[in-house]
């Protein structure tokens, strides 16, 4: 019979049992997504199956709880592709609306943080543009480069919504509360999300999974009120 476990319990399953909870409760992988499964309100109650394996993180933190959004780059802010101009040059493409969506979610006290493995001035140009400081370039491991993160923010995994669209995701992504990924994402990467957009990468999908974390948190509805009035959005 299903069981209600400690945030110390359920820390302890381990990263294994993490990563099948995923799957099973947003995928078509693994048992779980059919397992008899009961769960309480509340922030420190987990639910468990009946062998007591942990279920998916996607669950636990309520969308309120989110302090923190940890963004790939290529893949998700852009459709992917790079283009060279020159030896040394390098040209990236963003969509405006996802500008919009950082703006937003900065305005509701969420920290954007851009984590790439690859560098670019374009990238350090729009982050300035944005107001975002955390930005992380060159990131070989980004579960390791999101733990150094979070630890320097104070900030939990818990509290962290995590966008990404490629295999090098995966592991932020199996750890953070929410994850989230684009329309053509990698097939194991869209199946791990539990925010599974309908845009694709640099067409908007940044901008829709920050519009329905606001939703969720009952602020977006007064966002739009606000443009209707013409209130200036700071």
């Amino acid at each position: 019979m299903p069981t209600e476990v400690t945030d110390d319990e359920a820390n302890s399953a381990g990263d294994s049992e993490r990563k099948l909870a995923h799957y099973g409760a947003h995928g078509k992988e693994g048992g779980v997504q059919n397992a008899a499964a009961k769960r309480v309100p509340g922030r420190n109650a987990h639910t468990v199956d009946s062998m007591g394996r942990l279920l998916s993180f996607a669950h636990m933190t309520s969308a309120s709880d989110i302090r923190l959004i940890i963004s790939d780059v290529d893949g998700v802010w852009t459709d992917g592709r790079i283009i060279y101009a020159g030896e040394r040059s390098e040209v990236k493409e963003f969509n405006v609306r996802d500008g919009l969506g950082a703006k937003l979610a900065q305005r509701s006290g969420i920290t954007i943080v851009l984590l790439t493995s690859r560098r670019s001035p374009a990238l350090a140009r729009r982050a300035r543009e944005l107001g975002i400081t955390e930005l992380h370039q060159g990131a070989v491991n980004k579960l390791a480069a999101c733990e150094e993160i979070l630890q320097k923010l104070s900030i939990r995994f818990d509290e962290a919504l995590y966008i990404g669209d490629d295999l090098p995701d995966l592991a932020p992504m199996l750890r953070a509360a929410i994850a989230a990924a684009p329309a053509d994402a990698a097939p194991e990467v869209y199946r791990a999300a539990a925010w599974k957009l309908e845009s694709r990468g640099g067409k908007g999908a940044f901008r829709e999974m920050v519009e329905r974390l606001l939703r969720e948190r009952d602020e977006w509805e007064g966002i739009v009120k606000e443009f209707q009035s013409r209130t200036p959005i700071t």
